[in-house]
């Protein structure tokens, strides 16, 4: 074991020529397998067209309209085109500061999508070379094992899933990077792995981040014990320096999650509702299923779900010879009591007990590779004695396993079994190292051949030619705004999903996004759900008065079936000139998007204001309601003047005036009212913590209004109101960021002088 202990320890791992022909196989393989992905006009087919467009539907939008801001030189706050706007930062998965994203940063969208996955995939081979390194397993040992890990069904999951992808990532490269501290703790392994570290939290993957805080906590105790590194006169001290990493880690992306962590405070939502795992793929929520899943493919040729968990036939055989390696005993060990922690989880009924699943999904994946490397290094290609028990008792029992899989399995499944067994037998029989390592790469090409056939309908076509097609709706979405004029806007697509909108121009409108994703707060949500319910036909949509409240004056639908009695049931709903594949509806009477109006309703909670909003006991044209369970002030200061040039209000009845908004970016908005009396100057844009509203440059309070938008008591006269919005915590973030790149400063120059004194 000592041996080993000093293995570890060297830097003689990483051979130039076993490196470089690693590294070309790896990208070879990716590059096979991704080349309809890469390609930009494969998708034909319609189900993985509509798939496609399910999984880019969840993050694409978001990420786009992030990017081109940042692009801009703004960090953004708030996005105004969802709903009826919402908060950005607070959604931790937008990820936009995580380094790999530079691709989107410079890139076209649609190719940097794609090249990103390709990138991550790429970082995952290089990790788990790494880390196979750091185990001292021979380069052809772990060209199966990274054939597995690349194309097994974890990694396949993740990709549906950007967030995911890139904190897999990261985590991969974590777990490497805590080897290399524990191993020489100095300041450029501080600093490796602080990056490391901070780059996990900027993923945007709540489980990997998880998972990488508790890596972080207990790992420099479990190498210890299973590497046996020689840390014992230090262990306190490295302990202590891994913590402060991670303490230094969760500063340094303050600016990221403090404005998450006071979103969820301020909302009383509960974090686990914004998971990255992919809302197209289903966890396996029991250990049956789980171990289901690693059987199936071999018994079954058609696969009508994902196999989650399925590392591969030949990943699975050569687990087997890994429990007769002595030398790396402790390492199989310390794989094993991941695998077992993974599945006694499932008997953990908690939420966090299932976040913690699905970011270990990837660790998962890197111990069963990473055992399949250990089995094939240990009956291929180490020690050249055919009699020893270690060879052929391990080799004894992998060619049964072959013959049972021969005589029961599908039969693509026989077939890979078959030519693997024709590979094996001459490779335990020679014990030749020049002629096993090339068998090694042969049998890496059985299991690429095997999981490509069996997995590759899972994965997604190009999604450059979905992406462009999208660019084409909005676009003809543009000219139908064109054609009908202003107006907030409202889109029907599937149940469960809306968007309504004052700019119909925007990227993704038309493409929509699920409602479920959004980090909406409670009371959004309730108005939602209220908007959907008893929704038989989309035609009914029209009917619910929360539509019209909302300032919606546009609808675009697909064809609807109706019959002439629902129309004439519309009311105010007109519907306008036919257009191709979509029917535009006109509502005759709409609310406009910021009015001024005499008269309110106090309603001291939420759900009293709702009930009289839902039942239809008021009307937007003639009162709002306003939630506080407490008197409303009235402002008395009254502007002298007014700029005629820029009034633009128009009196509607004796109680509404339509405001005239002067200036609006994402984070502001500026109104100008002449109100001619006391009232409420209302905007339908949805009322959220962290709006500030200014009346003639003097602060004052923003209250509910008719359920979920904004509302400020304003006096009568001429008032210039400002409505401003940051994230809150986003300034404490910032400064907890810039106090702990000093303290990381401080802690890299006192490690330098500290690993220097002790070379001494």
């Amino acid at each position: 074991m000592s041996q080993v202990a000093s293995k570890i320890s060297e830097f003689h791992r990483f051979p130039f020529w076993g490196t470089l022909l690693g590294g070309i196989f790896l990208l070879f393989m990716i590059r096979i397998y991704w080349d309809p992905s890469l390609a930009t006009n494969v998708v034909n087919d319609h189900k993985k067209e509509i798939w496609v467009n399910t999984q880019y539907s969840v993050w694409g939008p978001i990420w786009k309209y992030g990017f081109d801001r940042i692009g801009k030189g703004e960090v953004p706050h708030w996005n105004p085109y969802q709903l009826c706007g919402q908060p950005y930062l607070v959604d931790i998965r937008t990820a936009l500061f995580q380094p790999l994203h530079l691709l989107f940063w410079r890139l076209d969208f649609a190719y940097a999508y794609q090249w990103y996955i390709f990138l991550s995939l790429s970082l995952l081979g290089i990790g788990f070379l790494i880390w196979g390194r750091i185990l001292e397993i021979p380069y052809p040992a772990l060209i199966p094992g990274l054939v597995s890990l690349l194309f097994s069904g974890p990694v396949l999951c993740v990709q549906m899933s950007l967030p995911l992808l890139s904190g897999s990532v990261w985590l991969l490269f974590l777990l490497s990077g805590i080897v290399y501290f524990v191993e020489t703790p100095s300041a450029r392994s501080s600093l490796i792995l602080l990056f490391i570290w901070t780059a996990l939290i900027l993923s945007g993957s709540i489980e990997c981040i998880f998972t990488g805080s508790i890596m972080l906590i207990f790992f420099p105790f479990v190498f210890r014990s299973f590497f046996m590194l020689a840390i014992e006169k230090k262990s306190l001290t490295i302990i202590f320096k891994v913590i402060c990493i991670l303490i230094l880690g969760l500063m340094i992306s303050a600016f990221t999650w403090v404005p998450f962590l006071i979103w969820l405070i301020n909302t009383g939502q509960h974090w686990g509702q914004f998971i990255s795992f992919p809302l197209s793929a289903h966890f396996p929520e029991t250990l049956y299923i789980s171990l289901f899943q690693f059987f199936l493919p071999m018994l079954s040729g058609e696969l009508s779900e994902l196999p989650i968990f399925y590392p591969g036939l030949i990943s699975l055989i050569f687990i087997i010879p890994a429990f007769f390696d002595r030398e790396l005993r402790s390492i199989v060990l310390f794989h094993v009591c991941i695998l077992l922690f993974f599945f006694l989880l499932f008997f953990v009924n908690i939420d966090y007990a299932r976040i913690l699943q699905k970011g270990m999904l990837i660790l998962v994946s890197i111990s069963f590779s990473t055992l399949s490397g250990i089995g094939f290094h240990r009956l291929l290609l180490k020690g050249r004695d055919i009699s020893s028990p270690y060879v052929w008792i391990s080799g004894i029992l992998v060619l049964l396993l072959l013959i049972a899989l021969i005589l029961i399995s599908n039969p693509w499944t026989k077939g890979i079994s078959i030519l693997l067994f024709v590979l094996l037998v001459p490779a335990i029989l020679i014990r030749i190292r020049k002629i096993n390592s090339v068998l090694c790469v042969f049998i890496a090409l059985l299991s690429f051949i095997e999981l490509y056939y069996l997995l590759r309908p899972f994965l997604p076509e190009s999604y450059i030619p979905v992406i462009k097609s999208k660019d084409a709706s909005t676009e003809f979405i543009r000219q139908l705004r064109y054609q009908t004029g202003t107006g907030k806007g409202f889109i029907l697509s599937e149940p469960g999903t809306i968007l309504w909108s004052e700019n119909l121009g925007m990227y993704y409108h038309w493409q929509l996004v699920n409602g479920e994703v959004l980090p909406k707060d409670t009371y959004s949500q309730i108005w939602i759900e209220s908007l959907f319910k008893n929704k038989k036909e989309k035609l009914q949509l029209l009917k619910n008065p929360l539509l019209t409240i909302s300032g919606v004056q546009w609808v675009f639908a697909p064809p609807i079936q109706k019959n002439n009695t629902d129309e004439k049931e519309l009311k105010n709903w007109r519907k306008m000139e036919q257009v191709p594949f979509v029917e535009v509806y006109e509502n005759t009477q709409p609310v406009p998007r910021c009015f001024w109006i005499g008269k309110y309703k106090n309603a001291s909670t939420f759900e009293e204001a709702m009930d009289i909003v839902i039942n239809g006991k008021f009307s937007p044209f003639t009162e709002c309601i306003v939630q506080s369970d407490v008197a409303i002030p009235i402002s008395k200061k009254v502007t002298e003047t007014l700029n005629t040039s820029s009034q633009e209000s128009i009196k509607i009845s004796e109680n509404i005036v339509i405001a005239s908004i002067q200036e609006e970016n994402p984070e502001s908005i500026s109104i100008q009212v002449k109100a001619p009396k006391a009232g409420f100057l209302v905007l339908l844009d949805t009322y959220c913590s962290g709006w500030q509203a200014f009346i003639d440059g003097e602060q004052t309070q923003i209250f509910r209004a008719n359920g979920i938008f904004r509302g400020v008591p304003i006096s009568g006269g001429v008032h210039q109101v400002i409505f401003q919005y940051t994230s809150p915590g986003w300034h404490i973030g910032k400064i907890l960021t810039l106090a702990s790149l000093l303290l990381t400063f401080i802690f890299i120059i006192g490690e330098y002088f500290y690993s220097k004194k002790g070379t001494i």
